[in-house]
């Protein structure tokens, strides 16, 4: 049942539609994190030594974490500034860090100016991803005729 639970949750929190890269010189499309059908956030520049798409990767993985140990509620969603980079955490698992290359490439001068508008669109996008429970409850009633 849990499982079930678990597989149901992980398709509503469906993670990134990353855009193929093109061989032009014009950059990548941004990849977008999506929950329940809303663009939560979208990653356009890489972090230390990993590329827009090993970012997206890795916040991807920890989302089978932090469906199975979290509690999925908006108040369970919060910012932590550190130095310049703020860290957006859904309970105590981290979800994605905010770097000033993504304030930057996103118009903003301070990472945690743009992680409050990424943590209001998650905070709004997670109780609709949630799977409802009546869904999988199962009955020990004999099926009518």
């Amino acid at each position: 049942m849990r499982r079930l639970l678990i597989a149901g949750a992980a398709l509503a929190l469906c993670g990134s539609a990353a855009t193929p890269r093109t061989a032009s010189a014009q950059p990548a499309a941004p990849l977008r994190f999506i929950i329940a059908g809303q663009v939560c956030f979208r990653i356009r520049v890489g972090y230390k030594h990993l590329s827009p798409q090993e970012r997206m990767n890795r916040i991807n993985g920890r989302v089978p974490t932090i469906i199975g140990r979290e509690t999925l509620r908006p108040s369970n969603i919060n910012l932590v500034r550190r130095g310049e980079y703020t860290d957006i955490y859904i309970g105590r698992t981290p979800l994605v860090t905010v770097t000033p290359g993504d304030a930057k490439a996103n118009g903003h001068k301070r990472t945690h100016t743009l992680a409050a508008v990424w943590l209001a669109k998650l905070r709004e996008a997670v109780p609709q991803a949630r799977p409802q429970m009546n869904q999988f409850v199962k009955t020990n009633r004999p099926p009518s005729k």
